[in-house]
């Protein structure tokens, strides 16, 4: 092939791999997108074996078939605790008959049978308030099954800028209720701890709580033998301490009993945070864990190690379905392939884009060696709630995922209680001054969050294919960056624009060079178009001869080849595409954020830009509207967007001064490639980002048009430079160089001279 012809491929194969980049893999890092999801769910029930691990009680739970998506909300139906004022607790987990069955005293010589004291089925008092006057940052409601949360709400967040509802960052979710109390185990006999049946002889049973509320918060639970005689109290006090996003839980197992008692305790975690519907559908909600390392790495072990591979919800899903059917759950700690280092868990959370509900421990920083091991949790293993979509085929975005914790076994002696079953719940937003502590944000457990750097679970990455090339300190110092913009403005949209101006004098540059290079290497080629029509022409039955001539043309003419690469330079500024890209996503500070200090909100509450975190939103819909392929990616069309149509516009400007101009050499098929690769670049573009955060579409509309005035600027500095290829300088005369040979000397004549007197 001609090696012209490889020129101009290029020219046009490097930028279309740019635009792919751009179009196609920061959006499409995300893969596992979801539908709307929350709370509206199908109700499953589980029926968990007092006497056998979790496993067992989730066999009917796989949800492949319609019949059984119907059978599973039948049992719920049927084997449900009975209804408070609360339709959430619909599906709430039953015990098992078997192990309630113990109205007969043990007989002598067979091992003693405990069971729980059944309660009063009432709904408990919440604490905090939602109250904008209080001292309290959350209102938290419980629920009697498991002495669990029914739901957390923050009172300075939302779900919408509307405000009319306070953001739930846990909510009970049919049969799974967050942190309950699942099990106890009392010499290896599991006791269920989230409800008993207090009546086994109708059917369907009924089931009434384990726990009694003693006061706002403290909950209790008593264990007694086949006689009636206690031999255990449990414990669980909830506090708030003022503002503070942290919700400390004391809970204890007292021995009631003359003899020693081996314990393990076993509860749920956190629940799966509710997904973003607000835009684009990309998968932001994360399992995440935190760990202190072995002591042969770490010999203080205290310094606190947090997992950053970002594994996939849908992936752990798949291992819960895969090993359900083998009689297990999957175990996500401690797991010997990702963490191999790994001592001890310091913590676990569930994430979403922008809130995170974390499990601690409880920890006094002020000492010198601080004990950071979560010892509820020395084994912790995937539940998840099937979910099913409007087929009733199981669905993993309709599914919620929760961690299950168990503890290692324990020995309390006579009169003894436990110490190490506390815990605190951070519940709160994935904000570095929270968690770090700032002038306006004074949570007192800021020093226990530093201690277990729970700020590093705020991680500004896309995840999937562009987990690779989103460099956290690149991202987090761009943040900054907009921060100090922001804090000098007093407006997110103006310190995102300045932020454009940053970034592209950063790489003022590259993007100099890059033009230049390209721009000599078509005049060059534009130039000896002629002479390599005439070499193929001259030498069109010889393809070795003809490519020799040609090199030697381009040697003569002083071609670069280096020149056609003028594009490569670009490719260094893909990371930091991806990190502002995945920064301004992830970055709370823009969520609930106006542009321009809120002048479109004067019209009339107009909500046009009235939230960076969301579409412009130009003209709002009437309703929530699913586009079969496309909402898939972009979420529900609820607004009508025009940023996107300015972008398209502002590209098709910029593709005037950014794409190279049509050379001589290509043949038609090359030049209809490059029109192709024109019509991507300023259609596609756009279209992909036709639901994303407007604050995205700000920073690519600013930086389009500031890209046109600097190509504007570059080429008319290329217009005043000598752009003409440097020939080699020939010999001297224009002759060629004649190698020495030694020649005989000839004599000379000799020569008289006078003498002089």
């Amino acid at each position: 092939m001609p090696a012209a012809r490889k020129n101009n491929a290029l020219r046009i194969a490097v930028p279309l791999i740019i635009v792919a980049i751009g179009v196609f893999v920061i959006p499409l890092s995300f893969l596992n997108m979801k539908s709307p999801g929350g709370t509206n769910q199908t109700s499953q029930n589980t029926t968990p074996n007092t006497s056998a691990p979790p496993e067992a009680n989730l066999e009917a739970e796989t949800g492949d078939t319609e019949e059984a998506a119907n059978d599973s909300d039948e049992q719920a139906d049927a084997a449900a605790p009975p209804p408070s004022t609360d339709a959430s607790n619909e599906g709430a987990i039953a015990a098992d008959p078997g192990a309630e069955s113990v109205d007969e005293e043990a007989s002598e010589g067979t091992p003693v049978v405990y069971r729980v004291r059944p309660q009063e089925s009432r709904d408990p008092t919440s604490i905090g308030s939602l109250d904008p006057a209080s001292d309290q940052m959350m209102e938290v409601r419980f629920s009697p099954w498991g002495a669990g949360i029914r739901s957390i709400q923050l009172a300075e967040h939302y779900h919408s800028i509307e405000q009319a509802e306070h953001y739930h960052i846990q909510e009970e979710r049919g049969s799974l209720t967050p942190m309950a109390a699942r099990q106890v185990l009392i010499n290896g006999q599991a006791i269920e701890l989230y409800s008993v049946a207090e009546d086994l002889s109708v059917d369907p049973p009924v089931y009434v709580p384990a726990w009694r509320e003693v006061s706002p918060g403290h909950f209790q639970a008593e264990i007694e033998d086949g006689s009636g005689k206690l031999v255990a109290r449990i414990h669980r006090v909830y506090s708030l301490a003022p503002e503070s996003y942290d919700l400390s839980v004391r809970q204890s197992v007292e021995n009631l009993t003359d003899d020693s008692m081996e314990i393990e305790w076993r509860q749920y975690g956190p629940a799966e945070l509710l997904p973003d519907d607000s835009g684009y559908r990309l998968q932001a909600r994360r399992l995440r864990v935190a760990y202190v390392e072995q002591t042969q790495f770490d010999p203080m072990q205290q310094a606190v190690v947090v997992d950053h591979e970002l594994e996939p919800r849908t992936k752990i899903i798949d291992q819960w379905r895969k090993a359900l059917n083998e009689g297990s759950l999957p175990q996500v700690w401690p797991n010997a392939k990702r963490f191999e280092r790994a001592d001890h868990l310091a913590w676990i959370a569930q994430s979403n884009r922008y809130f995170v509900c974390a499990v601690h421990p409880q920890v006094d920083p002020s000492q010198q060696q601080v004990d950071k091991k979560l010892h509820l949790a020395d084994r912790v293993f995937a539940s998840v709630r099937p979910g099913y979509d409007k087929n009733n085929k199981f669905s993993k975005d309709e599914s919620t995922l929760m961690a299950e914790l168990w503890s290692d076994p324990m020995t309390l002696e006579p009169g003894a209680r436990t110490t190490q079953l506390h815990f605190g719940i951070y519940a709160g937003p994935m904000d570095r001054e929270v968690l770090r502590g700032s002038r306006s944000y004074t949570d007192p457990a800021v020093a226990t969050y530093e201690s277990l750097a729970l700020d590093d679970v705020i991680i500004y990455n896309l995840g999937g294919m562009c987990m690779w090339c989103t460099f956290q300190p690149l991202a987090h110092g761009l943040l900054w960056l907009l921060l100090q913009f922001d804090a000098i403005l007093g407006d997110w949209a103006i310190a995102i624009i300045l932020l454009v101006f940053c970034v592209r004098g950063a790489l003022h540059p590259i993007t100099r060079r890059s033009q230049i290079g390209i721009q000599r290497f078509s005049k060059q080629m534009q130039a000896i178009s002629p002479k390599i029509k005439k070499l193929q022409e001259k030498y069109k039955g010889d393809q070795k001869r003809m490519q020799a001539e040609m090199a030697r043309l381009y040697k003569e003419e002083g071609v670069n080849f280096a020149n056609a690469l003028g594009c490569l330079p670009m490719f260094l500024q893909t990371p930091i595409w991806i990190a502002l890209y995945a920064m301004l996503y992830f970055a709370i500070e823009l969520r609930h954020e106006p542009a321009f200090y809120g002048v479109f909100q004067q019209i009339g509450g107009w909500q046009f830009l009235a939230d960076l975190a969301v579409p412009d939103r130009f003209i709002m819909l009437p309703g929530a509207y699913e586009i079969p392929l496309l909402s898939g990616l972009w979420g529900s069309l609820q607004s009508i967007n025009i940023l996107p149509i300015v972008l398209g516009i502002v590209f098709f400007v910029h593709q005037k001064y950014m794409t190279p101009p049509t050379s001589a050499t290509m043949t038609p098929e090359q030049q209809q490639q490059q029109k192709i690769m024109k019509v991507m670049m300023v259609v596609m573009f756009p279209f992909m980002l036709y639901n994303a955060p407007s604050g995205l579409t700000v920073y690519f509309i600013t930086n389009s048009t500031l890209g046109i005035l600097e190509s504007r600027w570059i080429r008319a500095h290329i217009d005043k430079s000598d752009l003409e290829p440097k020939k080699p300088t020939p010999p001297p005369g224009g002759r060629k160089k004649v190698q020495n040979v030694a020649k005989p000397k000839k004599e000379l004549p000799k020569r008289k001279f006078k003498e002089r007197g």
